[in-house]
């Protein structure tokens, strides 16, 4: 009996599904494999971030570098989402997940919901930016939720704690100037 051959829509299921749950052994959106069954507390799974803060209401940013506990609670995240921003050092406000990029500069789309890289045919949006009209290219992108692959995470502020954001991130120019 020969096998019969899996239509596009099939294989597309399942290559999203492997994707969504990997095989025991198989390399996830960790840059190592993890046998899944195990529960990893924090300091098994060391990851770094660099996120970008925007506040809306003056309109400049702040780099904030976290690592350790505070990038393992925004692991699982996805693009859109609303979390605490107590983890980052900054009590009192709540931040939402506006973007992210990974270490080649590969640029996470809010409505593919994978973890990993897709090369998908785009017509605009993010990620590709047409100049001719009509005009579509297949680009790779990432999918919206954060994983270890992942460098820099671009977030706003949703709401404003007792502090304001100068505050709490002085300007390098005058931390050298007070030494």
């Amino acid at each position: 009996m020969v096998p019969r051959r899996w239509t596009v829509k099939e294989f597309r299921i399942f290559t999203l599904a492997v994707d969504l749950y990997p095989f025991k052994g198989q390399k996830t959106g960790l840059r190592y494999p993890l046998d899944q069954d195990k529960k990893y507390s924090e300091n098994e799974i060391m990851v770094e971030f660099k996120i970008v803060l925007s506040d809306p209401k003056n309109g400049l940013s702040h780099k904030v570098d976290v690592s350790g506990g505070a990038a393992a609670f925004l692991m699982g995240k996805h693009v859109g989402d609303e979390v605490d921003a107590t983890s980052l050092g900054v009590a009192g406000y709540r931040i939402k997940i506006t973007g992210a990029s990974d270490r080649n500069g590969t640029p996470a789309r809010q409505n593919l919901p994978i973890a990993g890289r897709r090369k998908l045919l785009l017509a605009g949006g993010v990620g590709f930016h047409p100049v001719m009209d009509g005009e579509r290219r297949r680009k790779p992108i990432r999918g919206n939720e954060i994983t270890a692959d992942f460098v820099q995470i671009n977030a706003k502020v949703t709401t404003y704690g007792e502090k304001t954001l100068g505050e709490i991130f002085p300007k390098a120019e005058s931390a050298e100037k007070a030494a």
